[in-house]
C-alpha cells in the first residue's frame, strides 16, 4: 500500500469513501447525523442528500 499526501482533486472520492464507510459501519446514525457530518467533510457538498 502506498500512503500519499492529501490531494484536492481527491477530495470528492475521499468524501464518497468516507460516507460508503460511515452507512456501512455507524448503522446507529440518523440521516440528518451523517448529513451534519458531511458538511464538517465537504462544506461544498452540505446541500447534498442521498440515500441508499
Amino acid at each position: 500500500m502506498i500512503i500519499v499526501a492529501y490531494r484536492e482533486q481527491d477530495h470528492d472520492k475521499l468524501v464518497e469513501i468516507w460516507e460508503s464507510a460511515v452507512r456501512a459501519t455507524h448503522t446507529f446514525l440518523e440521516e440528518h447525523h451523517i448529513q451534519f457530518y458531511q458538511q464538517v467533510v465537504s462544506p461544498s457538498k452540505s446541500k447534498v442528500v442521498t440515500s441508499r
